[in-house]
């Protein structure tokens, strides 16, 4: 899960897609961001609300993304909405062009999944990068 910042334009038109109450507790008005779902990886939990879930490896993995991610620009391509919500999306930086799922699954922090389907954009690179 990422918070991101979208501009008033992007924001309104995203948030327009988002057709049930359920969608539009992803999207916070006073600032523009939407808590989105990293599609395609499984992490461990870091700040889950049963604290027994949260795990040292789901911390290592939030501090990682934060050493690697934060306040970078970047584009989301989303293609659903999850079971709670949020969209589903492929984040990648707009400098360097990292997909920070892919970068999560080639640094040892999370799992390619495909339970609710395969990537629809990165399913080889994810698969490849999972095997390694």
């Amino acid at each position: 899960m990422a918070y991101v910042a979208l501009s008033d334009k992007y924001y309104a038109k995203f948030r327009a897609m988002a057709d049930t109450k359920q969608k539009l507790r992803a999207f916070k008005d006073n600032n523009n961001t939407v808590k989105v779902r990293l599609g395609g990886i499984n992490t461990p939990e870091s700040v889950h609300a049963n604290k027994k879930m949260n795990t040292q490896a789901g911390k290592l993995a939030s501090q990682w993304a934060k050493d690697n991610f934060y306040r970078h620009p970047v584009t989301l391509r989303c293609w659903d909405f999850g079971r709670n919500g949020r969209p589903i999306c492929s984040i990648q930086t707009e400098h360097g062009n990292k997909d920070w799922g892919l970068e999560a699954i080639k640094a040892g922090h999370s799992d390619y999944i495909t339970k609710y389907g395969k990537h629809p954009f990165l399913h080889s690179k994810y698969r490849v990068a999972d095997l390694l």
